[in-house]
């Protein structure tokens, strides 16, 4: 109890020591957490608490088993423990109130703005493969980190991104691997992109039942002939089924469908672009008919006893799979390379991009 008592009121040196070593194991945990292992904020500060909370007690205690033997005799960097310690608590009551989300987007948008530079300006051509390899992985960790963690980048930032490595990949002839691995994050930062714009308030979100008949809670129809060329749409489901009885087109906008299945009835083409349209289809289960692939990027995509084709057109997919389809068709109406590929995957997702040159 008189051990108790001293710390507590009369040793004011061990005391502190105690308290900024705990915050340096505090801030060196939230760090590791956050930067490393990223993991969302919110859990790891309120874990911050109880290992600051954790790292006292358990230093409490070794003062009372070992009195003042356990800091004796004085650290040789004496002035640099205190110096330390009084950082790291600077930096984790920082850190606990700071606007994180905020200071993660900054970092986020610096990075990715300068790959894109360095992909854009004329010392790009002498990137090496493996230069190229290491800002694909890097683009790929921010876009991870941020949709994980929901970090608000800034949705321009993102898309020049994509554009910046789109067109790197062009214009540069690189290995076959690497050149897939880039169009797939072209397609991961398109994803982030429509994702973050909808969120900002950038493109308008209407419901489902503004353009189809809602037939159940999760159901709707499309009896006619429907055209997007009016407004740019973020069109957002939970898993919510369109039954296409004639073609969706998009002409001249961009439209994304996020979370909605479609399953096809009497529809050919079931979903086309027209002339200066843009269209994406992100987390979607679609059956049935048959649906061209080209010009529609694919993203995270079940298809379902559909054929699909290709009519020499830019072929995108990312995370898609194909089940129930001919396989006496599928060399008929697709490159071979992507044939074959289907075929090997045995219905499990692939990435596959063809650029057409222009």
């Amino acid at each position: 109890m008189n051990k108790l008592f001293t710390f507590f009121f009369s040793d004011e040196t061990h005391r502190a020591k105690v308290y900024l070593a705990s915050a340096t194991v505090s801030l060196a945990y939230a760090l590791i957490n956050l930067w490393v292992l990223h993991r969302s904020e919110e859990p790891v500060f309120s874990e911050v608490i109880w290992v600051f909370l954790s790292s006292i007690l358990l230093l409490l205690i070794l003062y009372l088993v070992r009195g003042r033997a356990l800091v004796s005799p004085p650290p040789k960097f004496h002035f640099w423990f205190y110096a330390l310690g009084t950082v790291s608590a600077v930096l984790l009551m920082m850190m606990v109130n700071m606007d994180m989300p905020a200071v993660q987007a900054y970092i986020a948008d610096a990075a990715l703005n300068h790959i894109s530079i360095k992909l854009e300006n004329v010392q790009a051509a002498a990137l090496t493969t493996d230069q190229v390899q290491v800002s694909v992985r890097r683009i790929q960790s921010i876009v991870t980190a941020s949709e994980r963690n929901g970090v608000p980048v800034n949705p321009n930032t993102v898309q020049k991104t994509g554009a910046a490595l789109s067109s790197y990949l062009r214009r540069r002839t690189v290995p076959t691997p690497v050149q897939q691995a880039g169009y797939s994050t072209v397609l991961d930062l398109q994803s982030l992109a429509y994702t973050r714009e909808a969120q900002s308030g950038a493109i308008a979100t209407p419901p489902i039942s503004d353009f189809a008949r809602k037939i159940s809670d999760v159901g709707y129809v499309i009896s006619s002939h429907l055209t997007f060329n009016q407004h740019d749409l973020f069109i957002k489901g939970e898993h919510s089924l369109i039954l296409l009885g004639d073609t969706i087109e998009i002409s001249k906008v961009k439209v994304v469908f996020k979370g909605v299945d479609f399953e096809v009835q009497a529809a050919y083409p079931p979903l086309w672009v027209g002339q200066g349209g843009t269209l994406a289809v992100i987390d979607s289960i679609f059956q049935g008919g048959q649906q061209p692939l080209e010009n529609i990027s694919w993203i995270n995509v079940q298809f379902r006893d559909m054929q699909p084709q290709s009519h020499g057109g830019a072929i995108r997919l990312r995370n898609v799979s194909f089940t129930g389809f001919r396989r006496d068709r599928l060399f008929l109406d697709l490159p071979h390379d992507l044939a074959q590929l289907i075929l090997e995957s045995g219905g499990k997702p692939i990435n596959y991009v063809f650029e057409p040159q222009r």
